[in-house]
């Protein structure tokens, strides 16, 4: 309770912190229930926590009049915080969770979207293409859900820094965004800084994954 009600008055030696969604991702080939992604999860955690020690906290606690200095030690770590699966159609998410329970009704959702704005119902990915410049090109959809092995850390507090994700809670769906998702164009002019090189870059400019917008299934592969 200490960390919780005094974490306000904590000041830091080196105030640099980071809290990186470091998500378990699945396999469309393989067909995963919510036991094997937790296990996964537990199994990563030697390679994949970065817990280190970055500074010292202090404290001022007071009981009364009397008031004192206390120190902890403040840590880093990336916690698994998301389940994110990548797959090509629909009721092939290798997650059986999100597969029964999430994708059905986001893809309710995307449908009457795009029926509302184009008139038909929306495809699915990676169809074969007529064009030989375009054999490389694919589309994919991607669940970002909250990951089930977050209880798990939070009982855990004295060890695992508090997630700021929610378990099972679906944080994006490209079913559900079916139209953006799809056309990349929109996001692009309503983040005109996605145009800018390195502006919202993830990784760096050397070692560049892409833009985080505009947020798109079409990759070049």
């Amino acid at each position: 309770m200490k960390y919780n009600l005094l974490k306000q008055s904590c000041f830091a030696i080196n105030l640099l912190t980071s809290l990186i969604i470091s998500p378990v991702i699945a396999d469309e080939s393989v067909k995963l229930s919510t036991a094997q992604v937790v296990q996964a999860t537990l199994a990563a955690i030697p390679a994949c926590l970065k817990y280190k020690i970055i500074g010292l906290c202090f404290w001022k606690v007071c009981f009364g009049p009397y008031c004192w200095i206390e120190e902890t030690l403040k840590v880093d770590q990336y916690l698994p915080d998301a389940v994110v699966s990548i797959y090509r159609q629909e009721n092939t998410n290798p997650w059986d969770y999100a597969n029964l329970f999430i994708d059905p009704i986001a893809k309710q959702i995307g449908q009457s979207e795009v029926h509302s704005i184009m008139g038909f119902n929306m495809g699915f990915g990676n169809q074969s293409n007529s064009q030989p410049e375009e054999q490389n090109t694919h589309f994919k959809e991607a669940d970002l859900i909250g990951n089930p092995a977050i209880a798990l850390f939070s009982a855990m507090r004295s060890v695992f820094l508090p997630s700021q994700a929610t378990t099972f809670m679906p944080y994006y769906l490209s079913q559900a965004d079916s139209y953006i998702w799809r056309s990349p164009l929109i996001e692009t002019f309503l983040y005109p800084g996605s145009l800018v090189p390195g502006l919202h870059a993830v990784g760096s400019l050397i070692d560049n994954w892409g833009n985080v917008y505009p947020r798109t299934g079409i990759i070049d592969q």
